[in-house]
């Protein structure tokens, strides 16, 4: 009898546990899915609508346009507020179409290697799953102790 309430126990602190670690799994998900994955409200326009609205006056003078060549993209800000990106041919001559229409911008060249884009999204996936790894290692056993913080059994 007394074994099985034993039983019992444990199988509750096991639950216990697995129930913790999915909750750590969880908020160290969204706090490192928020600054990495995160972009505010963009607009996207078709080359028509930016044609329209750059004839209209409505691109912001007061921040140049970015022009990202290597996936021919174009970032900018409207006269309100409103940021836009663009994706045009890479044919389309749109720098000069900029030049015509009097808006200043900046061409971006650079760009990250994917492999450092794919290790710098794998790593905080790998430390969540070596820490799971590790506290489910550790809680194997009748004599776990990995929830045990502060209980020292020294003396004095």
């Amino acid at each position: 009898m007394d074994k099985k309430n034993n039983n019992k126990g444990l199988r509750n602190k096991n639950i216990r546990n697995l129930v913790l670690v999915a909750a750590v799994i969880v908020v160290v998900y969204f706090i490192f899915r928020g600054p990495l994955f995160f972009s505010g409200d963009v607009k996207e326009f078709s080359m028509d609508e930016f044609v329209t609205v750059v004839e209209a006056g409505r691109v912001s003078t007061a921040v140049p346009l970015i022009i990202k060549s290597e996936v021919s993209m174009i970032e900018g800000e409207l006269a309100d507020g409103t940021k836009f990106e663009l994706a045009f041919l890479a044919d389309y001559e749109i720098t000069q179409y900029l030049l015509d229409s009097g808006i200043s911008f900046k061409v971006d060249n650079e760009s990250q290697s994917m492999w450092l884009q794919i290790i710098i999204g794998a790593v905080p996936f790998i430390i969540l799953f070596g820490l799971v790894f590790y506290m489910l290692r550790r809680s194997q056993g009748g004599n776990s102790k990995i929830f045990q913080f502060g209980k020292s059994k020294a003396r004095l």
